[in-house]
């Protein structure tokens, strides 16, 4: 009935702390696309506050977003993070076909320390631009970056 609710008055619902049991408890009842707006692969790093293969298709199926974390911690384990980790997580949700299901959930306001060569948000072209020279298509980089959460803010809200 929370979850209704919250929907109902136009707000999103964003499991990026909920256990992996109340993930899929609000995906069963969801009546809108649902998010997870930063949390990473535990896939690519076995962290528990990170989303599991199959919660991420879950989002994919639902029109949700899963935005990646900038935290160093849900990274890699080592903790010492950097761009191209951040890189990792997006190309390990990009081979699950979340084309239109990943965006950019920084965390920044929740975390001491950023990944090496990122300070703040003044610092996320760097990401761009590495995706740019992985080849990433341009069209995909600004969907990551601006057109994925608009597109659920639409269908969510």
């Amino acid at each position: 009935r929370f979850v209704a609710e919250m929907q109902d008055l136009g707000m999103a619902v964003d499991l990026s702390h909920a256990s992996e049991r109340a993930f899929w408890d609000v995906a069963e009842i969801t009546k809108r696309p649902i998010m997870a707006g930063h949390s990473n692969s535990k896939a690519v790093c076995d962290n528990p506050r990170n989303l599991t293969d199959e919660q991420f298709l879950a989002l994919i199926e639902l029109g949700g977003v899963a935005g990646l974390n900038l935290c160093p911690d849900f990274l890699n384990e080592s903790g010492g993070a950097g761009i191209e980790d951040i890189i990792r997580h997006a190309e390990h949700f990009l081979s699950l076909g979340g084309e239109r299901s990943l965006c950019l959930g920084g965390d920044l306001d929740g975390i001491d320390t950023a990944p090496k060569g990122i300070k703040g948000i003044q610092d996320y072209d760097k990401i761009y631009e590495a995706m740019l020279r992985r080849n990433y298509p341009e069209s995909l980089v600004r969907d990551i970056f601006y057109n994925n959460l608009m597109r659920f803010s639409e269908a969510a809200l």
